[in-house]
């Protein structure tokens, strides 16, 4: 069984008694990343600046909360409310009408109203339906899960799978306001690859994985990067890498002209798929969400077998994907350089059934649904 501190114990027992005695303050929102804990990304980013931009200060007040200095100091310029220390961070977040979130904090035990809208929407199995969480877990994120007062769904299907992944009936199939991007200005577009310097390239191929439980994470040989990279300047093309935020171990050359390393320069991965032409991915929920823009998606899975025997999914993979599923990097090269298999009436069939799995709605309008259903929330 997993053995609490006693020190904690008692941390949590006092914060679940000042939730239940300091007052709410109205129209407070405090947004509280988890999952990507240091930056301003994904449906939080995009929630925050839509009430930003379409409410009153009068009626709503957004704190935004970060462990970084570097997000502290770029979202202050911008005028935005944003909080690093973490006595005060605790404080708003016992005030707070809502806190929105990303990802599961166990701490919030007690009133904590919460608006989950989670990081992605995809097959791998979450939350109580995670069968690596020991019952002891299970226990702490149930209290946890009863505080959600708003889930966030991108589908009728997706519903489905998170009503007994979370085991509270309260979600509501709005979409995810992070895809809102996709429905923006043409001119964001340009703006995106002049902010990235891909403006000079053809193409830009981008390789987004998810993270690997365990072990070192080498998916492309040496001769593979070189023969990319000659393709690549032949053609001039690019491919831009973007790591997992959790992942420690993928090793990208810094010596190719046409192949770059973006981690460290994409806060928020949805730009760079805005700006993508073909999509690299294995098993990363990016897919649905690239799947929106209609362009080309390549599954690579080179670790198949042994990656299903680490993870559980909600879906038969082979079944749901697309594909193409590609096991080698001489076959992912080759069906980067020949993009026939795109255009067969086949693909496109199992494409569209695909996205239509994930999206419910394709009118960029998903941060306004949460707002409406977030108003006819009663808050206890």
């Amino acid at each position: 069984m997993l053995k609490i501190p006693r020190f904690i114990k008692i941390r949590r027992a006092l914060f679940k008694m000042l939730s239940n005695t300091v007052p709410k303050k109205k129209g407070l929102l405090v947004f509280y990343p988890t999952h990507n804990k240091s930056g301003f990304s994904g449906n939080l980013k995009s929630f925050f600046i839509y009430m930003h931009n379409h409410t009153s200060r009068q009626d709503y007040q957004m704190i935004w909360c970060t462990n970084n200095t570097e997000t502290y100091n770029r979202l202050s310029k911008l005028s935005y409310r944003v909080i690093m220390n973490k006595i005060i961070i605790h404080w708003q977040l016992l005030r707070a009408n809502y806190i929105i979130q990303d990802s599961t904090y166990t701490w919030l035990i007690g009133n904590f109203p919460v608006i989950q809208l989670w990081h992605g929407n995809g097959f791998k199995t979450i939350a109580l339906l995670d069968k690596s969480n020991p019952p002891a877990k299970l226990e702490s994120l149930r209290t946890t899960y009863a505080n959600y007062r708003l889930i966030a769904a991108s589908s009728d299907q997706d519903k489905t799978y998170l009503l007994p992944s979370f085991e509270n009936e309260n979600i509501y199939v709005v979409g995810s306001p992070k895809n809102d991007i996709f429905f923006q200005e043409q001119h964001l577009n340009e703006d995106l690859k002049s902010k990235y310097g891909l403006e000079s390239y053809k193409k830009v191929f981008a390789y987004t994985p998810t993270f690997r439980d365990s072990g070192d994470f080498d998916p492309f040989s040496p001769a593979f990067w070189a023969s990319l990279n000659n393709w690549l300047q032949s053609e001039n093309y690019v491919f831009v890498v973007k790591k997992h935020p959790w992942d420690k171990t993928l090793v990208v050359p810094d010596q190719l002209s046409n192949v770059k390393d973006y981690t460290s320069k994409v806060d928020d991965v949805q730009e760079l798929l805005l700006v993508t032409d073909v999509l690299i991915s294995d098993y990363s929920a990016i897919v649905t969400d690239f799947s929106i823009t209609g362009k080309p998606i390549l599954f690579y899975i080179y670790d198949y077998d042994n990656y299903i025997k680490l993870r559980d999914f909600y879906y038969d993979l082979k079944t749901l994907l697309p594909g193409p599923f590609l096991y080698d990097d001489d076959t992912l090269l080759q069906h980067l350089q020949d993009m026939s298999w795109f255009d067969t009436e086949a693909y496109q069939a199992g494409y569209n059934r695909f996205r239509g799995t994930f999206h419910k709605y394709l009118d960029g309008h998903s941060c306004k649904r949460v707002f409406e259903a977030m108003k006819r929330i009663k808050v206890n």
